[in-house]
């Protein structure tokens, strides 16, 4: 289930609420939140996952279902952290007739949640938006965007760091810088004090290998690149054909075809490709059209989907879990769709592969391309979490100050006492010529 911060009490809960009311969909579905919380679905059950009580300000016939609406997400969760626990609220849309949740997340994906990111990011608000009420919401959205152009506008200057300013932001975290690739872009990309240089620069990959170039011939910064892609699509002989096309069709033509993952090559298995009874094969279509490639074997589908030099996102669609595997182990890609398509999530990375771009964007992955590592090393000299003992000697935290760290004599043993399980230290000094073994806390290791 997706976690938000919409509820009845905000500006967004209040136009949700009043649009179901509007649209006269109050009768069968109703609006809600409540806090979920991190606990056992049952008391018989011994996994773990999100239930949801019962919320002081539900609409009447808004009921969420204790135990089935947390049944996937407990299977998937169980493992997960529990320290996010009330904090956040869930937007419920509740099915009157149907008895269940309907939003985005629970008919066909469940988003993962509860892992190392969220404790970065506080609130990562998902959207709700459910297939069923899209119609209406763009016809709402459609009555404020026609009103919104009755007026008559006069662009002003733009601004450039006044508004991170006013949001708060200090002086030197983000800094615009405005300009053509060719002069702006190219003294960033060659500074010789810029020390990254992330750039999102979708079908025009010489301007990629310039960026690269540059930075080679300065200061080696890092460069991120995102390039674009030429995402396939593979629907299968065992494939639900009706979903399979409506999948083929948001993948390749959602936001005009304007978007980095769009699944412009469909390749369909030769068992499911010719039907001539199917309406798009008898009707016209005013419109635009997709064309589709065939294939025999599955062998076939996997070099055809890698045929490209690019290799940002795919889609699998199949219901053969074997196939599902080892198909998707093959694509060379930086995210798989498997029976659906633009499955993102903030703990989901995704990025491309060969000239698709070496960039990661979301989860952990991402966070990561903005990081250095940096090792401390330094010599301990009878620190307190170290004894030596001699090899005969009953372990004793009595020792000499003057006791070097390590001996050269065979016949002496160094015992170590961790005393934080999770440090991870190097010893220089004298105990360069000795491998060392490390073992859960309060437990002694012989070097």
């Amino acid at each position: 289930m997706a976690r938000s911060g919409v509820d009845e009490t905000s500006e967004s809960g209040a136009f949700m609420s009043f649009l179901l009311k509007d649209q006269r969909l109050d009768e069968a579905i109703s609006f809600s939140s409540v806090h979920a919380i991190w606990g056992r679905t049952k008391e018989t059950d011994d996994h773990r996952g999100w239930v949801f009580p019962d919320s002081d300000t539900e609409l009447p016939g808004a009921e969420p279902d204790y135990l089935n609406g947390a049944k996937s997400v407990r299977e998937l969760y169980e493992i997960a952290s529990p320290n996010y626990e009330g904090k956040y609220t869930v937007p419920i849309l509740w099915d009157k007739k149907l008895k269940t949740v309907v939003n985005n997340e629970s008919s066909e994906i469940i988003r993962m949640f509860n892992t190392e990111f969220n404790g970065i990011a506080k609130n990562p608000s998902l959207d709700l938006y459910p297939s069923h009420l899209r119609d209406t919401i763009d016809e709402t959205n459609e009555w404020v965007f026609n009103g919104i152009n009755n007026g008559v506008y006069k662009c002003g200057f733009a601004r450039k760091q006044e508004p991170y300013n006013e949001a708060g932001i200090p002086d030197g975290v983000l800094n615009v810088v405005t300009g053509f690739g060719s002069t702006a872009g190219a003294a960033i990309a060659s500074h010789m004090e810029v020390d990254k240089v992330i750039s999102n620069v979708l079908r025009v990959n010489n301007v990629g290998r310039k960026i690269v170039q540059a930075a080679a011939t300065s200061n080696l910064k890092k460069v991120i690149l995102e390039l674009g892609g030429k995402s396939p699509l593979l629907i299968f002989n065992d494939a639900d054909v009706d979903k399979a096309a409506d999948l083929a069709l948001l993948g390749c033509f959602y936001n005009k075809g304007d978007i980095c993952v769009a699944s412009s090559r469909v390749f369909v298995q030769e068992g499911i490709y010719d039907k001539e009874d199917m309406k798009i094969y008898k009707d016209e279509i005013f419109g635009p059209v997709m064309s589709l490639m065939k294939f025999k074997t599955v062998e076939e589908g996997i070099k055809c989907a890698n045929n490209t030099k690019y290799g940002l996102a795919a889609g699998i669609v199949s219901q053969d879990i074997d196939l599902i595997n080892t198909v998707s182990r093959s694509i060379k890609a930086g995210i798989i769709w498997v029976n659906c398509y633009f499955g993102f999530d903030l703990d989901c990375p995704y990025g491309g592969y060969k000239m698709g771009g070496n960039c990661r964007e979301s989860g952990m992955d991402a966070l990561d391309l903005y990081l250095e590592t940096n090792s401390v090393v330094m010599p301990l000299h009878n620190s307190p979490w170290i004894y030596l003992v001699s090899s005969s000697s009953p372990i004793s935290p009595s020792v000499s100050s003057t006791s070097p760290l390590l001996s050269h004599d065979p016949s002496r043993q160094a015992l170590f006492l961790l005393q934080a399980s999770s440090c991870l230290m190097f010893i220089t000094g004298t105990a360069v010529d000795f491998p060392f073994l490390f073992e859960p806390a309060s437990n002694f290791f012989t070097v």
